[in-house]
């Protein structure tokens, strides 16, 4: 029965086939629900795949000017998802703002832009808390929007985090009952190799972790 719906929904607005759905679940219903009923209508445009940053920082929460990539070749991502890593060196870019929320949506923005590379083993992995780390650090003590650069190198995916605070990172001490006071510790215990410099705005922390060997198909 909904197919057929659907199919005649084909040319009207977002609204008006959410009303005819649910004008066709209450049918079904005889007329009545006994429930809440939510209706998702989305529409993908057609120049979706040419340039889908936009709306990946939209969708992450970041706005459109959140996501920015350099050297990635939109629309080659084989039909089952696998593939063999992107050809580097490719590089995508986000600006978040100081807040706790930005950890999550990078988080999100990170696993796409990985996902697009054919680098899925990694999402999720040592790269996913190594940005939340410094990420983190930028948000409780430097108190400035960050910049998040995430570099595809062959052998390793270099991470940078940029904020505008010109107090260079160090370890800190943190006993056994400490919430924080880790993220550094971490840092150097994981990633492959990792460290900091100075920039006319504040400061940037990098990180570098194994690229490995995505899956093939």
């Amino acid at each position: 029965m909904f197919p057929e719906v659907l199919f005649d929904c084909c040319g009207l607005t977002a609204e008006a086939t959410a009303d005819r759905l649910l004008d066709a679940t209450a049918a079904f219903n005889a007329g009545g629900l006994r429930d809440d009923v939510a209706i998702v209508v989305i529409r993908v445009p057609e120049d979706a795949a040419a340039d889908p940053a936009p709306r990946l920082g939209i969708a992450a929460g970041g706005g459109t000017q959140a996501v920015s990539w350099q050297g990635v070749e939109f629309g080659d991502v084989e039909p089952n998802g696998w593939g063999p890593p992107a050809v580097p060196p490719r590089e995508a870019l986000t600006w978040l703002p100081p807040e706790p929320a930005s950890i999550p949506i990078l988080r999100r923005i990170m696993a796409r832009v990985l996902a697009t590379w054919h680098l899925d083993p990694l999402v999720g992995g040592d790269i996913d808390l190594l940005a939340s780390e410094l990420a983190t650090n930028a948000v409780l003590h430097a108190s400035t929007a960050f910049t998040v650069v995430v570099r595809y190198l062959g052998s390793v995916v270099r991470v940078e985090v940029d904020d505008g605070s010109p107090e260079m990172p160090r370890q800190r001490g943190a006993g056994i009952d400490d919430v924080n006071g880790r993220g550094l510790v971490i840092v150097d215990s994981v990633a492959k190799s990792w460290g900091f410099a100075p920039t006319p705005s504040g400061k940037r922390v990098w990180f570098e972790v194994e690229a490995g060997t995505a899956p093939l198909s």
